[in-house]
Formats: C-alpha cells, sequence, structure tokens
C-alpha cells in the first residue's frame, strides 16, 4: 500500500498532493491512513510531501538559472514566504544562499 501512496506523492509532488486522495487510493478513511502511513513510514504524510518538494527545489537550486519565485512555484508550494521559511527551517539557510553556497 505505501509503494501506492508514494508513486502517487512522487507523481504528484510539484501540485497538488492531498491526503484525502491518496487515502482514496488505498481505500482507508483519512484518520485510518494517517495513522497506517505514519506507523508505515515515520513520518507524517504532509512532512512526506514538504521534504519532497524541498528535495526538488534544492536540486532546481543547483542546476539551474530559475527564478527562486519560478522554482517554488513549480515545486508546489502556493506562496513565497511560505517556501522560504520551510526551506530555511529545513536547509539553514535561505534558498538563495544555498544556491550561492553550491555556486562557489
Amino acid at each position: 500500500m505505501v509503494d501506492i501512496v508514494l508513486e502517487y506523492v512522487f507523481s504528484n509532488h510539484a501540485g497538488s498532493v492531498k491526503m484525502s486522495e491518496a487515502a482514496a487510493l488505498v481505500g482507508m478513511s483519512e484518520p485510518t491512513f494517517s495513522k497506517y502511513f505514519k506507523r508505515a513510514t515515520g513520518q507524517n504524510f504532509s512532512d512526506l510531501v514538504r521534504k519532497l518538494r524541498l528535495a526538488h527545489a534544492r536540486r532546481l537550486l543547483e542546476h539551474s538559472d530559475k527564478a527562486i519565485s519560478d522554482i517554488c512555484y513549480e515545486v508546489g508550494f502556493s506562496n513565497l514566504s511560505n517556501f522560504n521559511r520551510h526551506f530555511l527551517n529545513d536547509t539553514g539557510v535561505t534558498p538563495r544562499h544555498y544556491r550561492q553556497r553550491v555556486q562557489q
């Protein structure tokens, strides 16, 4: 079951990823799915989605010259300040500083 959900998340992480859709894919209610997913993976569904989006953002910052705002929306965040806050919490630096550090 986790494989089905992970495939859904990997396929859609840059767009709309909903726990309700993931739960429906495996025939569970949202609360049951949430508990199952946490036990099976060790993390919450939303945390996994956020981590995948940030990993994709790091790759784009390392290997492209796209604007940070474009990367923010491309990886599935809906606003730039939210993206910057999550990126900073995850990496310890802002997206701009991350790019500068990687390019040096």
